[in-house]
């Protein structure tokens, strides 16, 4: 496998996953996408929730490949009106599953959980104020001998706070990649 060259930024969406299915392997090679999981917008029957709908997208689209995995925020509840009741039921499960991935819990456990769960994840650690918490996070994710990446959002204060909790832990080994996210830029 070739040196990734490139670390697209994606929030995986039907038009990015086929977009990314799509690409000729070799570019694929070249490739580690970030990808933010959220809820899959579709409901279809079978089996699986919508956050088991965009990592199967994910997996479809890459293949064996390892990828960035970052959690997209929470989703307040919308007014928008659902054209029945099995989208409005879905789009309030997929609600819940992306709020469950967000609790801090134990060094966010169930985030960890997730991840874990699937050997080509490769973890976003997600930033809290609470130090220990984070500590824990880190070190769950550290166990799982991926390597980590820590993403530094400028709206966020490139999380120097937070990160300033890590100082003295030590990741041995682990590759990390540090991502300097300055999110959207506009126009003046």
């Amino acid at each position: 496998m070739s040196t990734p060259k490139y670390f697209p930024s994606l929030t995986i969406r039907q038009s990015e996953a086929e977009a990314l299915r799509r690409l000729a392997e070799p570019i694929k090679d070249s490739l580690f996408p970030i990808i933010r999981v959220q809820a899959w917008p579709h409901p279809k029957k079978g089996e699986g929730g919508p956050v088991q709908r965009s990592t199967d997208h994910i997996a479809g689209a890459g293949g064996a490949r390892r990828v960035g995995i970052d959690l997209a925020p929470p989703l307040t509840p919308s007014d928008k009106a659902y054209r029945n009741q099995d989208r409005a039921d879905w789009a309030a499960l997929g609600r819940s599953e992306i709020a469950a991935l967000h609790n801090p819990a134990n060094g966010y456990q169930a985030w960890c959980y997730f991840i874990a769960s699937d050997e080509r994840r490769i973890p976003v650690v997600q930033w809290t104020d609470d130090a220990l918490i984070l500590r824990a996070q880190v070190q769950q994710l550290a166990a799982l001998n991926r390597g980590l990446i820590f993403r530094f959002r400028r709206s966020q204060g490139w999380n120097l706070v937070q990160s300033a909790a890590l100082a003295d832990l030590s990741l041995g080994q682990h590759h990390i990649l540090m991502v300097y996210d300055y999110e959207q830029i506009g126009l003046r």
